[in-house]
């Protein structure tokens, strides 16, 4: 790959990172700083990402009619701001749970128009010859990121405290503004440009008739319905069930990342030794199989058995992002870019407001009725066994072959 991909991919990773400590920490400030219980950290979760269901078509539409490059640099600099306000209002002993919704609102709809737009951008900075090895780049910076982030977060959060660990996010996203290196963006000579609702009105069609991205959209967003209930979950576990500091939650997290960073590396192999189609089948099972276990560790062993299911089931998460990204933009033209994948984002995403809702009620619930071990455990079961099933919605054999893709 060329020095501008590589600039791009420590771009992305710089603020990966960021994102990563701002994922662990604003839940880390809701339960320990706010006292907030799991339904209102669930309602954070949510609300982090309303993003897609408000602004994602829209967030398309304008990606393939302005630079994506000039996209992500805005976005940047507009999370930058929401974030940097968190650790301001708790200098002078003013946040509060009001502050942290419409922070992490702006946080999520932000993040909308970042990703599209850099999801977008690959074709112009890395070719369109191998766009496995491309995503792999990106999967692989993005797990690196993933490995760190959560340990750093965690021990900033026990070293400054959650609210104030928030400040390596903002330098982060000032790093990722200063280094994004320009591309040509060959769908900007694309004339004449027809009304916004117009181009978004495409987009939907693009993916509702085609056999192949119409299925992705609908799997991913099952399995980002059962994601966003673990999401939502998993630190209320932690911390209440399991008794454990935000270190361990890092450490946890941390061993999901490096799983992931082992799939992004194993990627080209794991599809070459299965086939696309058995890979896409074993990915998605396997993306929600191993949360089925979660009880066993109020039995004893309870951080290395809870690396241990997070570690496996996010190797098979790149595994897919990478094949179904590959399969994407094989199949569509870099002028309609932008607005396929807002609409396949936007259909995946809307599901993780109402999962997040989803997992909170029913910790709560059943929480009452098990207690605070294990319940929410069984609430992770549950978001398992739904990310799990979503393999019924993988693209048949069939349909890809006749698209032209290897399987």
């Amino acid at each position: 790959m060329s020095r501008r991909y590589s600039k791009f991919l420590v771009c992305q990773s710089t603020s990966m990172l960021g994102d990563q400590i701002a994922e662990s920490a604003l839940p880390a400030i809701a339960i320990l700083v706010l006292n907030a219980s799991a339904l209102e950290a669930g309602a954070l979760n949510a609300v982090i990402n309303l993003g897609y269901p408000l602004a994602g078509l829209f967030a398309g539409a304008l990606t393939d009619r302005f630079s994506r490059r000039r996209m992500i640099v805005c976005a940047d600099l507009i999370r930058l701001l929401s974030v940097a306000s968190i650790p301001l209002a708790a200098a002078f002993d003013l946040l509060h749970l009001g502050q942290m919704y419409i922070a992490g609102f702006i946080i999520g709809t932000a993040a909308v128009f970042f990703e599209v737009a850099v999801q977008a951008y690959v074709p112009a900075i890395a070719g369109t010859r191998n766009p496995h090895t491309a995503y792999a780049g990106l999967e692989a910076s993005r797990s690196v990121s993933q490995v760190m982030g959560p340990a750093v977060s965690g021990l900033l959060i026990k070293m400054f405290g959650a609210p104030f660990s928030l400040i390596a996010n903002a330098a982060t996203s000032a790093v990722s503004v200063l280094g994004l290196p320009r591309a040509p963006e060959t769908h900007l000579r694309v004339q004449p440009r027809s009304r916004i609702v117009d181009e978004i009105r495409a987009g939907l069609i693009m993916v509702r008739k085609d056999a192949v991205l119409l299925p992705l959209a609908l799997k991913s967003t099952t399995s980002n319905f059962g994601f966003a209930v673990i999401l939502a979950v998993l630190p209320v576990f932690v911390y209440r069930g399991l008794r454990l500091e935000p270190l361990w939650l890092g450490i946890i997290l941390t061993s999901g990342s490096l799983g992931a960073c082992l799939g992004a590396l194993s990627s080209r192999k794991v599809t070459r030794a299965l086939g696309l189609a058995r890979t896409m089948i074993l990915g998605s099972v396997m993306l929600g199989a191993p949360w089925v276990f979660v009880p066993l560790s109020l039995t004893g062993a309870k951080v290395s058995l809870m690396c241990l299911i997070a570690a496996t089931s996010a190797f098979f998460l790149p595994v897919w992002n990478i094949n179904a990204a590959a399969i994407r933009q094989s199949i569509v033209d870099e002028s309609s870019m932008g607005r396929v994948v807002a609409t396949m984002k936007t259909l995946t995403w809307t599901a993780h407001p109402t999962g997040a809702i989803f997992g909170a009620v029913l910790a709560d619930w059943l929480t009452g009725v098990f207690g605070d071990g294990l319940g929410p455990a069984l609430a992770l079961v549950a978001g398992g066994t739904i990310r799990g099933s979503a393999t019924l919605l993988v693209p048949s054999r069939e349909d890809m072959q006749a698209r032209n893709l290897q399987v």
